[in-house]
């Protein structure tokens, strides 16, 4: 598997691959990541799974191709037969093996870039940087034998744009379904109310929305705090907005928190939000789902292959804070209407996105990509 993010992963494509090529081992194959790490070389197994990183230079918007040179030099020096070479998106440089290969596209690079938010001087390099990117991720598709994805909505926005895919796989996303669950003992009303949203503090992720909300939320909910788990470029932003309305008594910013730690963070949601313009099918969203939470997202992309309005969770139009602030208050009011929905959640991700079936659908792909090439 090659990709561009670090592990052990510290967000949603990362925990992608992690999960996945730990249950593939599991169930007997042999898997290799390799991916960058800095300015060193890095060998070293991570929960039983070789990891192996290659230095990165940032020169944007060269460092894919750099980034490629020692890619190929360090896999030139593995003395190991690949049957399969497995790309994840987004931006990873091509190998020099013969081994034929597959790619998962997480999030179409020009579908995100349009619905990136000019807020810092990230927003603006990945705009100014999104025609280099797409005609890379394009390359990488038609040299694939097969193309997967982790939604139904990513294939369709291929198929709408024209990518000219070989064949198309949805795999879905996965979600730990021991690690993420349910605590026994709900009793919300003798808790402080809590709306929570977890992933990287990054512009399609909605996140400046939400505060607009809160500020609604608030008025209707005196006692109502937000909690943000995560990091990401988008922080300083959310701050300074927090800052504006006034609101800093009742938001917290975690910071990046270890997948490990984060079922205390879902379990002690009174509400689950996802306010995104844009996703795949985010990981936070499974995670918080199989933990029972009672679930709000924005009806777009991914969420609405894993949402249905009114039976696991609700969703909003994306970019309008006030339906998201009448929902949150419309929960929050709700007990009967928490409990119903976030028991509906954990029945979608026991029946769908158990990392066991993603894995399985993944198999799939590589057969159906090995035959191909007979």
């Amino acid at each position: 598997m090659v990709t561009s993010l670090p592990l052990p992963p510290r967000e949603g494509i990362g925990n992608h691959i992690y999960h996945l090529g730990r249950t593939l081992q599991e169930i007997g194959h042999r898997v290799t990541v390799v991916t960058r790490d800095g300015l060193g070389w890095r060998n070293q197994t991570i929960d039983g799974l070789d990891v192996m990183a290659a230095p990165f230079l940032p020169l944007y918007p060269l460092h894919v191709p750099l980034h490629g040179l020692f890619l190929n030099r360090l896999v030139d020096r593995l003395d190991r037969h690949f049957d399969i070479i497995h790309y994840h998106s987004p931006l990873v440089p091509v190998l020099h093996l013969h081994a034929p290969s597959v790619v998962t596209i997480h999030t179409l690079m020009s579908i995100a870039a349009g619905h990136t938010e000019m807020v810092s001087p990230l927003s603006l390099a990945i705009k100014l940087q999104a025609p280099f990117s797409t005609r890379y991720e394009n390359t990488l598709i038609r040299r694939s034998r097969l193309c997967m994805t982790v939604s139904e909505s990513v294939a369709q926005e291929m198929a709408m744009h024209g990518i000219p895919a070989p064949e198309v796989v949805v795999t879905r996303n996965g979600v730990n379904t021991e690690m993420f669950k349910p605590r026994l003992l709900v009793n919300y009303p003798d808790v402080t109310p809590t709306v929570v949203f977890a992933g990287r503090l990054a512009p399609q992720k909605g996140l400046l929305d939400l505060v607009e909300a809160a500020a609604m939320v608030r008025q209707r909910a005196p006692a109502v705090r937000f909690i943000l788990a995560g990091d990401g470029p988008l922080r300083a932003s959310v701050e300074r907005r927090i800052a504006n309305l006034r609101l800093s008594d009742c938001f917290h910013l975690l910071g990046h928190i270890p997948q490990p730690a984060l079922p205390d963070v879902y379990t002690n949601a009174t509400v689950y939000v996802q306010p995104s313009r844009y996703e795949g099918l985010p990981g936070t969203l499974l995670e918080a789902m199989a933990s029972g939470c009672p679930i709000i997202a924005t009806a777009v992309s991914g969420h609405v292959e894993a949402i249905t309005d009114g039976q696991n969770g609700l969703l909003v139009p994306s970019q309008e804070p006030a339906s998201l602030a009448i929902a949150i208050i419309r929960l929050l009011e709700d007990e009967g209407l928490r409990r119903r929905l976030g028991s509906a959640a954990r029945a979608t991700v026991e029946r769908d996105y158990a990392w066991i079936m993603v894995a399985q659908r993944t198999l799939a792909g590589y057969e159906r990509a090995l035959a191909l090439g007979k």
